[in-house]
């Protein structure tokens, strides 16, 4: 649930913020080119109208002129041509017609031109406004599906992370399953019950009992024990704070066999014996009996946590 609810982070709304800024930043632009294409329009509109005025004043002078001109015939029939009357003025109709027709021509491309110029002025901020809201509305989709990532992402490495805890498990399960074996099938001292309520070891080889309480475990389950900061050195049944010792009859039996074994071979060799005694243990039972406590340690703060 809380992976569910979990909101986005600050690298996340940070690379949002910068995309944001980048197009506000490309939307600046565009509007001031289109200011600027605007402003050169218009002056373009007004080159334009200047040039259309003095076309104009050139005709208007070349009708006055034409004016006067034909004024000039009608006060001294000497300038006017004989029978060319109607055909001066069905031209001058057709002159001043084909001027009316420029003009308005003009006129209509001038409003044309304006009107598209001012459709486009006022269409630019509603565009801008669509697309506002556009981001608006893409936002919460982008951070939904950043959150539906991460949490994809967050039941992949929880997955990972169980299989191998099972795996993990299944291991020492199976080593430790194989040193109980080892131990149960050891034939040494088995006169009394040897059984090990915290490791569940049929057979240990070495036993302690706590003084306080007088409870009996597996000595290395009382090391381990021991070591434990959780548990203080504690008696694993009576929770009674107490000293261990290594029980004498372990002690007896091997000082026995190994007694045995020296008589053995002092007999065989008595040279052999000197240096029986002085050779140093093998370095394999060393390393046995540290994975040996490892497994015997995992047991106890597995039954401590059962208890607890």
């Amino acid at each position: 649930d809380d992976e569910d609810h979990r909101q986005p982070g600050r690298e996340q709304v940070d690379e949002l913020l910068r995309e944001f800024r980048h197009r506000r930043e490309i939307q600046m632009h565009q509007r001031e080119r289109f200011r600027r294409m605007i402003e050169e329009d218009a002056a373009q509109i007004r080159n334009e109208r200047l040039e259309a005025l003095n076309d104009g004043n050139e005709r208007n002078r070349d009708v006055r002129r034409r004016e006067e001109f034909q004024m000039l015939q009608r006060e001294f029939p000497l300038f006017r041509p004989e029978g060319d009357e109607e055909e001066e003025n069905a031209a001058e109709m057709q002159f001043r017609d084909q001027d009316r027709r420029q003009e308005a021509f003009h006129d209509d491309l001038l409003d044309e031109a304006l009107h598209a110029q001012l459709r486009r002025a006022r269409d630019r901020p509603a565009r801008f406004h669509r697309r506002w809201e556009e981001m608006r509305r893409e936002i919460p989709i982008r951070l939904r599906m950043m959150q539906m990532r991460q949490r994809d992402v967050v039941e992949r490495e929880n997955e990972m992370g169980r299989e191998e805890a099972r795996r993990v498990t299944g291991v020492m399960i199976r080593k430790a399953q194989n040193l109980r074996e080892e131990d149960e099938s050891n034939p040494s001292s088995t006169r009394y019950s040897r059984h090990c309520v915290v490791c569940a070891s049929e057979n240990p080889r070495q036993r302690a009992v706590y003084t306080h309480c007088g409870h009996i475990v597996c000595y290395s389950c009382a090391v381990e024990n021991a070591r434990i900061e959780a548990t203080g050195g504690k008696c694993v049944f009576s929770r009674s704070t107490s000293g261990f010792v290594k029980l004498f009859e372990e002690e007896c039996e091997e000082e026995k066999k190994n007694d045995v074994i020296d008589e053995n071979q002092s007999m065989i060799n008595p040279d052999l014996a000197e240096t029986t005694d002085s050779s140093p243990h093998n370095p394999y039972i060393f390393l046995f009996n540290g994975f040996a406590f490892f497994i015997v340690a995992t047991h106890i703060t597995m039954f401590l946590r059962k208890r607890t």
